[in-house]
């Protein structure tokens, strides 16, 4: 694969649901413009989207009408995903991914993110409200997919 461009590109958004197939076809296409493989693609679609719904369900209580601000970038077939809020901080440790044996409600979105991904952090934003989250993804590496 070979690399179109090395800049960061940045997409801010409304937290609601109207905003979700915006975010997928923004990031469909600066994956495509970056010559990522269609099957890759869907898959970090889906883990954006996943993130960004979250947002929009959770935040804030489930109140959260703030903004997400996303950003990307390819450097040495390394994809790198910043999605961040303006929401009140939350405490990872209270994150939890689903196992997928059981079935239960909640967590599988998480699950699906850190299955598409290679890495999912959550940023400590000590003197900055909100939260961020940055994921990666190794390109052309369809080996956990």
């Amino acid at each position: 694969m070979e690399n179109k461009s090395e800049i960061k590109t940045e997409w801010t958004y409304d937290a609601n649901s109207c905003s979700l197939k915006i975010i997928r076809e923004d990031f469909k296409q600066y994956l495509n413009a970056n010559n990522v493989d269609d099957v890759s693609t869907g898959y970090i679609i889906i883990a954006v989207n996943e993130i960004c719904m979250n947002i929009m369900q959770h935040a804030d209580g489930g109140h959260y009408s703030g903004k997400i601000h996303l950003s990307a970038s390819i450097i040495e077939n390394v994809l790198s995903i910043w999605v961040e809020d303006e929401a009140a901080s939350i405490d990872v440790n209270m994150l939890k991914v689903r196992d997928i044996d059981k079935l239960e409600p909640g967590g599988l979105g998480l699950f699906l993110v850190n299955d598409i991904m290679d890495t999912v952090s959550y940023i400590n934003r000590e003197h900055k409200s909100g939260n961020c989250l940055m994921m990666t993804k190794i390109l052309g590496n369809t080996d956990g997919i």
